[in-house]
């Protein structure tokens, strides 16, 4: 009995140990698995805790995650301001703000990438050799000064002249100066710099004293008051200008249409080879007058026509028509100096002068001389069918003109001897027909008397 009792306890306890492992390896099993569990749920956690984080993003290696865009823009603005600007000898010059240009590259460049970035707002030294070569040249080509500036020359409307002012001469930008002190600038990050730039020059290019009367001519009107007040008009308009070095003067945009607003009253005046009554007739007298003046002047002329008919106001040959719009009259200030221009009308008398630099020697003269080289017959006379003139006879009312060719030369005269002559140009103008009144119907006025030899007409020729 007593070893039935040990062995059933015995068998107990075996089976009390099996269940014991069994549950003991259950629980290691279930522990594992949720251990592995975990860790997987961890680890997809982690991921897609990854995709969801914003990529890092620092610029001048500061954390800008997050950061609104246009606050860091303004921020960035403020830690570097941009006013860089070049002193030269008699101006300055602030160079347009490139610094957002770039800092507005790096950002887009910082919020679109989408991953972890580090940007620099700094220039590389590529990209500054590159802007100081640009920056040099905006420079050089804003600063770089020339005598042609108005500060040369002044008009003075209550005395009616010029006044003339000592001229500095070219000052070139040293170019390759300039370009290296940009670059230090820009390396240095300093972006409000002011960089006084070095210049190539001169002190004086000419003086007032140089400025002299170089071109003059005069000329007379008729006594027609209609064509006196378009040339006095005329005048006006023109007088007191100045051109720079290069500046081309055109008479037909500096008078503009003639109109009755601004004064002008029908005249006579040639239009398509016909004599015609228009408003503005008779401002030809000072475009043919400057033309005369720009010749003495020595001045570049660029578009001068002849008159349709022989001008009475000057030789034939030395005048320049003009209508608006064409023909015009047009020179260029072919000098390295400024000029001025007078015009004035006063007692029937058209005056012209020109200041500037002499462009010929002292004592030298330059003027038109002309010269009749051939005769063109006049027209068929313009016959006026009249009652009044007696069967047989006619009566010229005008006589008949005929037409001329004339060359003109350039003169060079010293001391009053000429030295030399130039072929300008030739000129040729129409004749004018004769008017005659006659009576071809044979149908006689009332009261009409022959008249006697030489009081009226020659008989007709039967044509």
């Amino acid at each position: 009995m007593a070893v039935s009792r040990r062995r059933k306890k015995r068998i107990r306890m075996i089976k009390f140990i099996r269940a014991f492992l069994i549950t003991l390896v259950l629980i290691s099993v279930i522990a594992v698995a949720a251990l592995y569990a975990l860790k997987h749920f961890q680890q997809k956690e982690a991921v897609k805790e990854e995709k969801e984080r914003p990529p890092v993003i620092t610029v001048d290696n500061c954390d800008i995650t997050g950061h609104p865009r246009e606050a860091l823009r303004e921020e960035l603005l403020k830690r570097h301001p941009w006013s860089l600007s070049v002193i030269g000898d008699y101006d300055s010059y602030e160079f347009p703000d490139m610094y957002s240009e770039k800092l507005d590259k790096v950002l887009d460049k910082a919020y679109s990438s989408g991953k972890d970035s580090s940007f620099s707002t700094e220039y590389s030294d590529d990209e500054i050799d590159a802007l100081a070569k640009k920056l040099a040249e905006q420079a050089a080509g804003e600063l770089s000064v020339s005598v042609s500036h108005n500060d040369v020359i002044r008009y003075v409307a209550e005395t009616d002249s010029f006044e003339f002012f000592d001229a500095p001469a070219d000052r070139i930008i040293d170019n390759d100066a300039l370009e290296e002190d940009i670059k230090a600038a820009l390396k240095a990050g300093d972006y409000t710099a002011r960089i006084q730039a070095k210049t190539k020059g001169g002190e004086i290019a000419f003086k007032a004293e140089d400025f002299k009367q170089i071109g003059y001519y005069q000329t007379h009107t008729t006594n027609n008051n209609d064509r006196n007040t378009n040339v006095r008009l005329s005048c006006e308009a023109v007088n007191g200008t100045i051109l720079q070095p290069g500046e081309r003067f055109s008479y037909n945009e500096k008078l503009g249409k003639r109109t009755a607003e601004k004064g002008y009253k029908e005249a006579g005046a040639y239009a398509n080879g016909e004599h015609v009554m228009e408003l503005g007739g008779g401002v030809c007298q000072l475009s043919s007058s400057m033309y005369n003046a720009v010749i003495s002047a020595n001045l570049q002329v660029d578009e001068r026509t002849g008159h349709t008919y022989e001008p009475t106001y000057v030789t034939p040959g030395e005048d320049a028509t003009v209508s608006y719009s064409k023909p015009d009259f047009a020179f260029t200030n072919s000098t390295e100096a400024p000029i001025g221009i007078l015009t004035h009308y006063e007692d029937r008398t058209v005056t012209v002068k020109i200041f500037g630099l002499p462009q010929l020697e002292e004592g030298i003269t330059r003027h038109l001389r002309s010269e009749k080289i051939g005769v063109i017959d006049p027209p068929m006379p313009n016959y006026v069918e009249d009652p009044m003139v007696v069967p047989g006879y006619e009566d010229i009312v005008k006589n008949a003109k005929p037409g001329s060719r004339w060359k003109t030369y350039i003169v060079l005269e010293k001391d009053g001897e000429v030295i030399s002559e130039e072929y300008l140009h030739t000129t040729t103008y129409k004749g004018e027909p004769a008017t005659i009144r006659r009576n071809l119907a044979g149908l006689v006025a009332l009261g009409i008397v022959p008249p006697t030899e030489g009081e009226q007409g020659a008989p007709a020729d039967g044509n």
